[in-house]
């Protein structure tokens, strides 16, 4: 995407979300009484590793395939469909 405000509001909605996820589970695991600090710190590493994929990863990944494709129609049908997979799989 050209539009830089865009690219910024969906990196911050993919985060917040996220964020959201890691405190649910994070109150889930006090409510149920199964919460230690050792599951803190796997659920933090598992958010580290998920950010460093997606920064990086995607990253070169989005460049190595979306450079050799120039349809715009292409991209966006493609980001719908990953996202649906994501999503409801």
């Amino acid at each position: 995407m050209t539009n830089e405000a865009v690219t910024v509001t969906i990196g911050a909605t993919i985060f917040t979300d996220k964020g959201a996820l890691l405190v649910l589970a994070i109150c889930v695991g006090i409510h149920a009484g199964e919460f230690t600090a050792l599951s803190l710190v796997t659920l933090l590493s598992g958010l580290a590793i998920y950010s460093a994929v997606v920064l990086f990863g995607f990253d070169w990944a989005g460049k190595e395939f979306f450079g050799r494709s120039g349809d715009e129609q292409f991209v966006m049908l493609s980001s719908v469909l990953s996202h649906y997979v994501i999503c409801f799989n």
